[in-house]
């Protein structure tokens, strides 16, 4: 990169910034702890059990399955939590309908959807930071001009300076 600034004096890389992000969402991920556990519990409620995705399905036919977060994905944890947020009560619905002695994720995951603080982490998670998820897919594609990615990395950067530290450290408290 330094050699190239020789010849190009005003080049701007900008493709490492994707992996910033995904750095930003990994921070949100270790602050919210609750929320974590809860997309990791689920993703074991539905993996490798039919019976369980055919009663979601058949209960929420016009909700999407929650998505399998893979932490070396950019962003899908991010994804992961917004759909938590915007399906809450439908998954806790289905969720505790679910036999208790079927198996220990079930368990947890009932456990977890009880406590209040899940439901506010996740909508702090989706209020401030699903700007970044939104950016890294922008950031990724190909044949972008300089001025929309700039354009992007701004808006992250603005959305992200909005967060009350105030009310993040109550949420933690309660």
């Amino acid at each position: 990169m330094e050699g190239l600034k020789i010849f190009y004096s005003k080049l701007i890389h900008v493709t490492c910034l994707p992996h910033g992000l995904h750095r930003v969402a990994e921070i949100v991920r270790a602050e919210f702890p609750a929320v974590n556990e809860l997309i990791s519990t689920n993703k074991k409620v539905f993996v490798k059990a039919p019976s369980r995705l055919a009663s979601f399905r058949e209960k929420a036919p016009n909700i999407p399955l929650p998505p399998e977060p893979i932490l070396t994905r950019w962003g899908t944890w991010l994804e992961a939590a917004e759909c938590y947020s915007n399906n809450f009560e439908c998954l806790k619905q289905i969720i505790n309908c679910f036999d208790l002695s079927d198996a220990k994720c079930v368990e947890g995951a009932q456990a977890l959807l009880k406590k209040k603080r899940i439901c506010k982490g996740l909508l702090f998670i989706k209020t401030y930071f699903m700007c970044a998820s939104v950016a890294i897919s922008s950031l990724e594609k190909k044949n972008v001009l300089l001025s929309e990615s700039l354009k992007t990395v701004k808006t992250v950067k603005n959305n992200i300076k909005t967060v009350p530290r105030n009310h993040m450290q109550n949420l933690f408290m309660s």
